[in-house]
């Protein structure tokens, strides 16, 4: 380990990471905003708090029939409370299709 933080591998690692995250959030974020959804906060990080404007406890059950874990906003209650708020993973949520299916199903919820 500390041959690799003196030679920079490990500095040059974490960029690479963090270059890969921004890009998948920067995907993330556009196809979460194309399927109507607004974030509740500013985009950061690894997760993000989108709007779904649905019961989400609703939907992450129907996602999660057909293949998509996710994680509804009253897990993040100390007393479970619906809430229309989803956190998102930035790396989970990129491909389009997890958004046609997400919409799909928010409509039918």
């Amino acid at each position: 380990m500390a041959w690799c933080i003196d030679q920079g591998q490990l500095r040059r690692h974490a960029q690479r990471i963090r270059t890969q995250l921004d890009l998948a959030r920067a995907r993330s974020v556009k196809l979460a905003l194309a399927a109507g959804c607004r974030f509740a906060t500013p985009p950061a990080g690894l997760f993000g708090w989108v709007d779904t404007g649905v019961d989400t406890d609703a939907l992450s059950q129907r996602m999660l029939d057909v293949g998509y874990l996710l994680a509804p906003g009253g897990l993040f209650h100390a007393r479970r409370q619906p809430s229309t708020l989803m956190r998102i993973n930035f790396c989970t949520t990129q491909e389009a299709q997890f958004w046609k299916t997400f919409a799909r199903i928010r409509g039918g919820v």
